[in-house]
This record gives C-alpha cells, sequence and structure tokens, in this order.
C-alpha cells in the first residue's frame, strides 16, 4: 500500500514510499522517497525474491533459503508466532527450518513462499479464503 521493494544485482534489498507500520524495514516508521537500502539482518545475505504486500512486506535469499518479513503483522502475515502492530526492521521466520525458500509473495494481510521442493505454504490472513 504506497510501498515499493526492489533487489540489486548483489542481491540487496532497497525500499521506498510510504512507510506505515515500518513496512520499509528501517528501523523506523518516516516515508522515503527514494530507495534505501534495508540492512538490519539482511546485512550479508544474498537476496534473490521479495514480496510487498498491503503493509507488510516479505524476502528470502537465494544460497540459505531463509525469509525474512518486516512491517504490520496484526494478522499474523509476519509468520513470528505472535501477532505485532510494527515490525520496521527484519524477523527471521522460522517456520519452514531447514526447508530453503525460493518464493515469495505478500497481499494485504498474509503470506505466501514456495520451497526448493516445490511445496507452497501461506500464513496469515484466511478473512477472504486466501
Amino acid at each position: 500500500r504506497g510501498h515499493s521493494l526492489c533487489v540489486n544485482n548483489k542481491g540487496r534489498v532497497h525500499a521506498w514510499g510510504s512507510n506505515v507500520s515500518g513496512v520499509l524495514g528501517l528501523g523506523d516508521q518516516r516515508s522515503r522517497t527514494s530507495p534505501v537500502l534495508v540492512g538490519g539482518l539482511l546485512e550479508g545475505e544474498r537476496v534473490t525474491t521479495i514480496g510487498a504486500g498491503w503493509e507488510h512486506s516479505v524476502c528470502a535469499a537465494g544460497e540459505s533459503g531463509r525469509i525474512w518479513c518486516w512491517g504490520k503483522g496484526t494478522a499474523g502475515q509476519l509468520g513470528i508466532g505472535e501477532r505485532v502492530e510494527a515490525a520496521e526492521e527484519p524477523i527471521p521466520v522460522n517456520l519452514l527450518e531447514g526447508q530453503p525458500v525460493v518464493q515469495v509473495d505478500a497481499g494485504e494481510a498474509f503470506t505466501l513462499c514456495v520451497t526448493a521442493e516445490g511445496e507452497l505454504f501461506s500464513w496469515g490472513s484466511n478473512q477472504r479464503g486466501q
């Protein structure tokens, strides 16, 4: 909802736009008009896939297959085992420990991922059968 994400050729995530609930992952809720590097726990990771949801974001690192989410988590869409109003920096998702993730995406209040074995997982809101 008003934010954008991109991954550069070095696997680094950049974010800009509205920063409601810390959706940019920059440690605050101040909006940005130009791309800013998302650091924190993503430092040193080579991200290969990202998703911008309604008020949350998700990414996965290619080599490790790990997932991180940030932003609004009131419907469980961050996958961290608790509902939070705002995660302003990337938080590791440990739901799929040992199952490398190759693709992610995010919707209004839910998150999707596909593992290297082709399994699809989803978490967060199921209010509309998503």
